[in-house]
């Protein structure tokens, strides 16, 4: 970001509201080599948060104001763990039990949104007799 003053070498000062969501104080805004830098303050977390609108207000030393406003998309990554409903499942059959029989139905769910929250399941030990 970047605003200029047309009247001779006057000083820009900014400031920025966070529109949306409403309450927070999630970025801030400095100058730094000559341009403006926007910064993050806290984690962002597409799960809490989807984007946010911000306003940057820039205002020079005779009081004259100039507005932006920004809108910050945040990225869905894959960043939740699946949980299961359970920490531990059990079940006890019958030696008469047929083959194929379904014996034990289990489920877990993740956080992610969209196509993140896919779960897969796959049997990865156990069947040594322990």
């Amino acid at each position: 970001l970047k605003a200029y003053d047309l009247d001779s070498d006057s000083s820009i000062s900014y400031t920025i509201t966070q529109i949306h969501p409403e309450s927070g104080n999630d970025f801030m805004v400095s100058e730094n080599l000559g341009f403006v830098q926007l910064t993050t303050l806290s984690e962002l977390n597409y799960e809490t948060e989807s984007f946010y609108i911000l306003r940057i207000t820039a205002l020079d030393e005779g009081g004259k104001t100039g507005q932006t406003t920004i809108r910050v998309l945040v990225e869905n990554l894959n960043d939740e763990d699946p949980v299961f409903s359970q920490d531990e499942y059990g079940v006890s059959l019958s030696e008469l039990t047929s083959i194929d029989t379904p014996i034990l139905a289990v489920m877990a769910t993740d956080a992610d949104n969209n196509t993140n929250n896919a779960v897969t399941y796959s049997i990865t030990g156990g069947n040594d007799g322990e």
